[in-house]
């Protein structure tokens, strides 16, 4: 619960926050089926203990952020990265935060209308992210039902398309400047979860 409220916190005081340090998220990269890879960075818990299970938090970062340099997303103000990286919050709130980066687009052909048609197959990027989640899941000890999601602009987009293809993995979303197709969203509250490492 206490992470939710700081997910929360992140619709108002995002663009407020300074950007994150870099030497706070740890540079990596996922690497995916095909030779296809992924910049992220990550944030483990203050005081990580592997008998704890803590909560993740996905950060999808806006339009202009892509790319694969693995910075420009983590020094952004509208991201997040800043408002968990935070002495204050880290010590309150310990969770993971895995903020990836990618080159493209967060969903496939975006449409930036607040009514975003849902397309069939996700964007690459998308795709790779749910595959560095559930490597998260192997490597370290995370709760299974505190998984958080939070996108700023097109990584707004990303996220509502997220939750349509993999509605049950998710906890809670926040969207911030984002679009999607409400018919679909609809059709997640099934608990239909079309998105996993299975493709």
């Amino acid at each position: 619960m206490s992470c939710q409220r700081l997910a929360l916190a992140f619709v108002v005081a995002a663009t407020l926050a300074p950007a994150a340090r870099a030497a706070e998220y740890e540079a990596r990269v996922f690497k995916g089926p095909a030779g296809k890879t992924l910049p992220y960075r990550l944030l483990t818990p203050a005081d990580y203990d592997k008998a704890r299970h803590y909560p993740l938090v996905l950060l999808l970062h806006g339009f202009g952020d892509r790319g694969t340099d693995n910075e420009k997303h983590l020094k952004s103000k509208s991201n997040g990265t800043a408002l968990f990286a935070d002495e204050k919050n880290r010590s309150k709130f310990p969770c993971f935060v895995v903020a990836p980066q990618t080159p493209s687009v967060w969903i496939s052909e975006p449409d930036f209308n607040v009514n975003t048609p849902f397309k069939k197959e996700p964007a690459e990027g998308l795709m790779l992210t749910a595959l560095l989640l559930e490597a998260m899941l192997k490597e370290f000890s995370v709760d299974k039902d505190r998984i958080y999601l939070m996108g700023y602009s097109n990584g707004g987009c990303g996220t509502w398309d997220m939750l349509v293809r993999a509605p049950t993995k998710i906890a809670a979303a926040v969207i911030k400047s984002g679009a999607g197709d409400p018919a679909a969203i609809a059709v997640a509250k099934k608990g239909d979860n079309i998105l996993d490492s299975s493709g």
